[in-house]
């Protein structure tokens, strides 16, 4: 796998962004040049205060029959992609590192977290899951999430996507498993906006 990386000198904090992808039997996500404009320019502003992983190029060829082209996307593996690149960030001395997951990134992000490696992501590190469809599995699961959360969604976006995570969000608000008491959570429904929440629907 190749990462696209912003180094911000002098942050404590590294992001680990998974973007949009195919859902299916597997997780396949896209490589960070099919993002939209939007989503490019969203991820340039946050590299100007924190340093940015951003999958550059995956080891899966991927072909899209209608536009004639191979892209190398990367398949979600449990305990895998994002355990050896935390463990890289930590390496590097990142005190805080977040997981940023988007639409299919954040299913990938949302099942490391809260089913394969919840004590991998305990304080101070973080997950932030925008405008993710969570499933029920990870619904009934979420008591295990042990990370700082944040949920971003758009008041105009599709309802199951809406609903699905602020049922999860509900669900990780009890005792966390292991007890982390210094943890911070907190879900945002904003007003104008949908699939892609910084910009106006």
């Amino acid at each position: 796998v190749k990462w696209h990386y912003w180094e911000s000198v002098g942050s404590d904090t590294c992001i680990i962004w998974l973007g949009g992808g195919i859902a299916g039997e597997r997780l396949r996500i896209n490589p960070f040049w099919l993002e939209s404009y939007n989503t490019m320019r969203f991820l340039q502003d946050l590299s100007l205060h924190y340093s940015l992983l951003a999958l550059e190029e995956g080891t899966d060829a991927t072909l899209q029959v209608s536009l004639n082209r191979t892209v190398y996307t990367e398949t979600y593996r449990p305990k895998s992609l994002l355990y050896n690149t935390r463990a890289w960030a930590e390496s590097q001395g990142y005190s805080y590192i977040y997981l940023m997951g988007y639409s299919v990134g954040g299913v990938a992000v949302a099942t490391e977290a809260t089913l394969e490696d919840p004590e991998g992501w305990n304080p101070p590190h973080g997950v932030i899951l925008i405008t993710v469809p969570v499933s029920a599995e990870l619904r009934a699961s979420a008591g295990n999430l042990r990370s700082n959360l944040l949920l971003l969604y758009g008041e105009k976006m599709t309802p199951f996507y809406t609903q699905s995570g602020i049922a999860y969000f509900n669900q990780t608000r009890g005792e966390v498993a292991g007890g982390s008491e210094n943890r911070q959570t907190e879900l945002c429904v904003l007003k104008d906006v949908a699939h892609e929440v910084w910009t106006v629907a």
